[in-house]
């Protein structure tokens, strides 16, 4: 039986709910948490999704492996103050989501205290009040039109939380919660304020529909927006003054506004410069496009004793194809060089990849010890490569990301590289049927499907089909 499904070690499972993989859940479900609740009741508290913004809450995820055990009342406990004492956005978001399961399934402690965190927040992030609505369904959304709207009302910097409807946009209760507004702001002027103001700023059903546009257009707006703000000599004199402390601007200005022209002009420049800071800022302009050509002064800053320009160097040179480039990146990891300030050297394959690249890379990885930080900025591109390569010989290095990665959105991409490459296995499917993030596991019930030949059956019991 696969390592996936073997009773974790303390320690294991501590990773692994970390990182959202689905042997952590399946652990709790079939083994039990007596030995790792310190770690579940950790990972309920605060918030350790990799990049909250971006990735799948784990609320329903964590719920589901303290549930139907004797942790349950102490977690809720727990979950509920520290829902009262929280302070980190991330951690209120998880908290709050929890706080709702624990609220529908009648625990009023857990009702209550999402009322007093509405209540605190009300009109600044709003936390509390899509859940308060999931709770208390059309009476909690007429007690907030009614708060909104009297505070709007009395107060002309106050600002009522405009995404409360949209948040439902994929409920059947809209259509409802819709209609029962109409009819109350005929008598009741909070509520007919509220209905105004969301009307006015188009969050008012029917939404306003999106059109797909076309991405060469959308490519050509943003450059005109951008040629507009800034120009090649704003954009030098900005490097010159030494503006700016990451790539933001530069990086944008490169892809998206300056002409051939204008990056061989800049190249120059970069080629002429003799400060340190000023190469740095002319650097940055191509971290998202093609240098014009190599130069000897681009070798010389990939072992530069500044480590921002070292990095910012090879970032560039991963956007050309080369032969030295190639070569490079090989003596590199060969050497084991492609951590810390050398970060950025896998990237330098992304144009440059050569079959036998892909076992020197899973042994340089292998041999490695990355950071939290470092597993990230490795998986990410290893999937850069991999977009672009799609070559079978890359299979041990992105189930190396499926496994390390502390990113579920890499752990998903890493799943569909390897169904590109068809090295997609069974056992790392039917662990994504327990991962943290919705999407992959709906992926993994369709591969297991459409490849493996699985019986829709089979995911209503899966837990017990999966044995060790």
């Amino acid at each position: 039986m696969s390592e996936h499904f073997q009773k974790l070690t303390p320690e294991e499972f501590n990773l692994a709910i970390k990182r959202g993989q689905g042997r952590a859940l399946y652990h709790a479900l079939k083994f039990g948490i007596d030995d790792v609740a310190e770690f579940v009741l950790q990972a309920c508290v605060t918030n350790q999704v990799y990049d909250g913004q971006s990735e799948d809450e784990r609320a329903t995820w964590l719920y589901q492996m303290f549930r139907n055990t004797p942790y349950y009342v102490d977690f809720s406990n727990s979950i509920i103050n520290a829902l009262s004492q929280a302070s980190e956005f991330w951690d209120i978001v998880q908290l709050c989501d929890l706080t709702t399961l624990l609220a529908q399934e009648g625990n009023d402690s857990a009702k209550q205290a999402l009322r007093t965190l509405m209540l605190k927040h009300l009109g600044e992030q709003d936390f509390g009040a899509t859940e308060w609505v999931k709770i208390e369904g059309i009476n909690g959304l007429l007690e907030l039109a009614t708060l909104y709207g009297q505070r709007y009302l009395s107060d002309s910097n106050f600002t009522p939380n405009t995404e409360l409807l949209l948040d439902f946009k994929n409920d059947s209760r809209l259509e409802e919660f819709t209609q029962t507004l109409l009819s109350h702001a005929k008598h009741n002027a909070y509520i007919e304020a509220y209905v105004a103001f969301l009307k006015q700023n188009n969050k008012f059903p029917p939404f306003k529909k999106y059109i797909k546009q076309d991405p060469t257009e959308i490519k050509n707006r943003q450059r005109e927006r951008m040629r507009q703000s800034i120009s090649i000599k704003t954009i030098l004199e900005d490097a010159r003054a030494k503006q700016g402390s990451i790539p933001g601007r530069y990086a944008t200005f490169g892809k998206f506004a300056a002409t051939q022209e204008e990056l061989e002009q800049l190249f120059i420049e970069l080629l002429q410069e003799s400060d340190d800071e000023v190469c740095l800022r002319l650097l940055w302009i191509f971290s998202l496009v093609p240098l014009p050509r190599l130069s000897d002064k681009l070798w010389t800053w990939t072992n530069s004793s500044n480590d921002e320009i070292r990095n910012a160097a090879l970032w560039a040179l991963s956007n050309i194809k080369h032969q030295d480039i190639h070569t490079f990146a090989r003596a590199k990891l060969e050497a084991g060089w492609f951590l810390g300030t050398d970060i950025s050297v896998i990237e330098l394959l992304k144009h440059n990849f050569e079959p036998s690249d892909g076992a020197l890379l899973y042994l340089a990885l292998k041999n490695s010890n990355p950071n939290w930080e470092e597993l990230h900025s490795i998986g990410s591109q290893i999937l850069d490569i991999a977009k672009i390569q799609n070559h079978e010989s890359l299979a041990d290095a992105l189930q190396w990301v499926y496994e390390m990665t502390p990113c579920s959105n890499c752990r998903k991409r890493s799943v569909e590289a390897l169904q590109v490459i068809k090295k997609l296995e069974k056992p790392i499917l039917l662990e994504c049927l327990f991962d943290s993030d919705r999407t992959l596991k709906e992926l993994a019930k369709q591969q297991l499907i459409e490849i493996f030949g699985y019986h829709l059956s089979f995911f209503d019991n899966s837990l017990q089909a999966i044995s060790p």
